[in-house]
């Protein structure tokens, strides 16, 4: 997503949602992924580090330059023509059998279409929705399909479809890697577990715990007495018994002493008790 200068200004009111202690490129991220509603704008406090998402932009008449209170910046998400409103058909009432590739319970209409948009794993083409239980129905078909119907033949579903006359596509060059997508001239949004110009280069989302490396997209390789998606689940050698609970590995290594011969050393790094229990 492309985002407007930042400036002093705000819109009374706009408050969707917030979120503390935040670097503003955050704060940017979580507006681009929300999914409950369409996020259009942030306002972001870089001394209390305070984030505030909204869905309505700079036309509101609720917008003040400067902004009515002070320490608080304004940025909003600068529309690509493609995909705006307007590069749907009007709404109606209708429906396409059986045109049903992916659905999605509990968003809005605006969220709908934008799930199209961003739809990789096929050429998603229009939506139906129900309004009443939120529901989105994804599909590649269009209003030039045999199976259309208008009316729909059943109750409480609309249609709109993508148009896509006069939208210039987006070239990359190097090409996205990795599945990713080209969105805009030589920029690429990659797939999650990579990054990058060109989404060369996989990272985990969440960090490598206890020394883990990050060798994969999203693929952790853990250290001898650790293991879990992020390598945050101690294994202990032994069973601990009695109810015990393993929370950091024993390590167990050979060193020679001054005879030459192996001596173990067992070297604890935490020990857990319980009552009534302890270690030898």
């Amino acid at each position: 997503k492309k985002w407007s200068d930042i400036r002093n200004a705000c819109i009374k009111g706009n408050n969707n949602n917030d979120f503390p202690g935040m670097t503003i490129d955050e704060c940017k991220e979580k507006c681009v992924n929300e999914e409950s509603y369409s996020c259009q704008s942030i306002e972001y406090n870089p001394r209390y580090k305070g984030c505030y998402l909204s869905a309505a932009m700079s036309s509101s008449s609720d917008f003040n330059v400067p902004c009515y209170v002070r320490g608080w910046l304004y940025m909003e998400i600068l529309k690509d023509p493609c995909e705006t409103d307007k590069d749907w058909s009007d709404i109606r009432n209708a429906c396409i059998r059986g045109n049903n590739n992916q659905d999605f319970k509990g968003v809005s209409i605006d969220v709908c279409k934008e799930k199209c948009f961003n739809e990789d794993s096929f050429n998603c083409q229009s939506i139906e929705y129900r309004s009443r239980d939120q529901w989105c129905f994804l599909g590649e078909a269009t209003s030039k399909s045999s199976d259309y119907y208008v009316p729909c033949y059943v109750d409480g579903w609309i249609y709109t479809e993508r148009l896509r006359e006069g939208c210039v596509i987006a070239v990359c060059d190097p090409e996205c890697l990795n599945n990713g997508r080209c969105v805009g001239p030589d920029e690429c949004r990659c797939q999650k577990g990579w990054k990058g110009n060109n989404c060369e280069t996989f990272t985990c989302e969440h960090e490598c715990l206890n020394n883990g490396a990050c060798t994969g997209p999203d693929i952790c390789d853990c250290q001898t007495g650790w293991n879990g998606d992020r390598c945050e689940t101690a294994v202990c050698e032994h069973k601990c018994l009695n109810n015990g609970t393993c929370i950091a590995p024993i390590y167990v290594t050979a060193l020679k002493d001054g005879k030459g011969t192996n001596v173990k050393l067992c070297v604890l790094i935490v020990v857990a008790k319980l009552e009534g229990w302890v270690q030898k």
